[in-house]
């Protein structure tokens, strides 16, 4: 397991990158980026070595990104995990996806701050940028993870690609313990006829969710030490979050969009909307 963490200086990577190693991915290697930012008006910058005040700027932002990275490499290192680091000048989100895929890193790993008297969660615009134009899978940490196993909720809408998804996530491998895997009984007629089509004999499409449920749940058996199966009607957004609440789990796991009607009906807003919207941790899986 590669993982590609962006460093800044609002310590939002480190609750990412704290669930990150909770999550005891097998062999697992950090590549910390810092991204030094333009502050010139066309977002070029001035070369190294220039007696600007630009240049000194730059200068300084890249000297503040590698102190910063190498305290956290040493963090890292006391925990048994091997980094490196690697300085860029450019957009961040860019910069931290051109790394991930230069370094043919399995996932990228990101934070989203706490903000306003309600304790709402913020998608900063780095981690915003990811989610959205990144190709790579990627770990969303706002909440601090503690210590032990997690327990997680994997989201699923049985679709070819989140399937694939759950086949990502078993080869990762992270290390959970009671996995609930929910899936949303839409309302939506135009889906439920199309379950109802391969519904064998007096089935129904509902029995066709469960029993794919507990497909999934065998399949996951392997990455975590018990599992539960649920499927409940409503919206994937309403279901998902009441079945977080009820658990109380340390992290949503999902996929975050297909190319079929069932993939853009389910998967591609509800990850967006758990991302950005709601206070959990999450795993946007991406095949």
């Amino acid at each position: 397991m590669k993982a590609v963490v962006g460093v800044g200086f609002m310590h939002t990577c480190e609750v990412g990158l704290d669930l990150f190693v909770r999550l005891a991915f097998p062999d697992s290697e950090v590549v910390l980026v810092h991204a030094v930012e333009s502050v010139l008006p066309d977002g070029g910058f001035l070369p190294e070595g220039s007696m600007s005040p630009i240049a000194e700027i730059q200068r300084q932002r890249r000297e503040d990104g590698e102190r910063r990275m190498s305290e956290l490499a040493t963090e890292l290192e006391a925990k048994g995990l091997r980094s490196k680091s690697v300085s860029v000048f450019g957009k961040p989100s860019h910069m931290i996806t051109e790394v991930a895929s230069a370094e043919g890193a399995d996932l990228i790993v990101a934070g989203s701050g706490r903000k306003g008297s309600l304790a709402s969660f913020i998608m900063g615009s780095v981690t915003r940028a990811l989610v959205v134009d990144s190709k790579h899978s990627i770990l969303v940490g706002k909440q601090a993870s503690g210590e032990g196993t997690l327990d997680a909720v994997l989201a699923t809408d049985h679709s070819e690609y989140a399937d694939g998804c759950v086949d990502l996530l078993v080869r990762l491998a992270p290390r959970l313990g009671k996995v609930t895997v929910v899936c949303a009984d839409t309302t939506d007629e135009r889906v439920r006829e199309a379950l109802d089509e391969e519904a064998p004999g007096d089935s129904t499409h509902a029995d066709v969710l469960a029993q794919r449920n507990e497909a999934v749940c065998k399949k996951v058996t392997p990455i975590c030490s018990k599992t539960e199966s649920v499927v409940v009607t409503g919206s994937a957004n309403e279901v998902i979050s009441s079945v977080m609440a009820r658990t109380e789990a340390g992290l949503l796991i999902l996929g975050a969009h297909g190319h079929g009607y069932l993939e853009r009906l389910v998967m591609g807003s509800t990850a967006m909307h758990m991302v950005g919207n709601e206070p959990w941790n999450v795993l946007v899986l991406r095949t």
